[in-house]
């Protein structure tokens, strides 16, 4: 699949903005200032609240992609910017937490991109994940101030996400199959 130019934007500012001010804020997890600085404010230059505004714009733009879209447009919004779909397959996609400074040591934060289901602690371990993709995606708007930008980040992802959910479904139903077969060999 070839990167369409939106594509590049977040791809770009990753590899070339991170001297930009609202860069180095969005790539600066909150737990890098506490490992560094013990006394720093939580907030203090660092991604949370950038990552607030990154959130909105990303609900404004999937809410504009989605208005007239058959279906139940909060269904499908809140799917595209869960801290699941966020982790998984646009932070991955993007290797994001290689440009993340965050707390190596600390072993709450997850390393990978491995959602494990069912399990609520996993919502927190690869929270620092989410919040950096929403964060850069606030980045790009304070540096470049283009909504109709936000918005076609957004479709791009929006297809992303499609498609590896087109992929997901497909493994699962061969999956499936197979466990009938299988059974229907005893």
């Amino acid at each position: 699949m070839s990167a369409s130019r939106t594509d590049d934007v977040f791809s770009d500012m990753l590899s070339n903005g991170r001297d930009l001010p609202w860069m180095k804020r969005a790539l600066t997890d909150r737990s890098y200032k506490k490992f560094v600085n013990c006394n720093v404010p939580d907030n203090s230059m660092t991604n949370s609240d950038l990552a607030t505004y990154g959130d909105a714009l990303l609900k404004f733009a999937l809410c504009s992609i989605l208005l007239d879209r058959p279906g139940h447009m909060s269904v499908s919004k809140s799917h595209y910017e869960s801290d699941k779909t966020l982790v998984t397959v646009i932070g991955k996609r993007y290797r994001i937490m290689d440009h993340l400074l965050y707390d190596r040591d600390d072993r709450n934060i997850a390393s990978d991109y491995n959602w494990s289901p069912g399990s609520g602690n996993e919502d927190r371990r690869h929270k620092h994940i989410a919040t950096a993709v929403e964060a850069v995606l606030g980045a790009i708007y304070k540096e470049h101030g283009d909504m109709d930008e936000i918005i076609s980040i957004a479709e791009h992802w929006v297809s992303v996400v499609d498609e590896e959910d087109r992929i997901t479904d497909a493994i699962r139903q061969r999956r499936s199959r197979g466990s009938c077969d299988q059974e229907e060999h005893r």
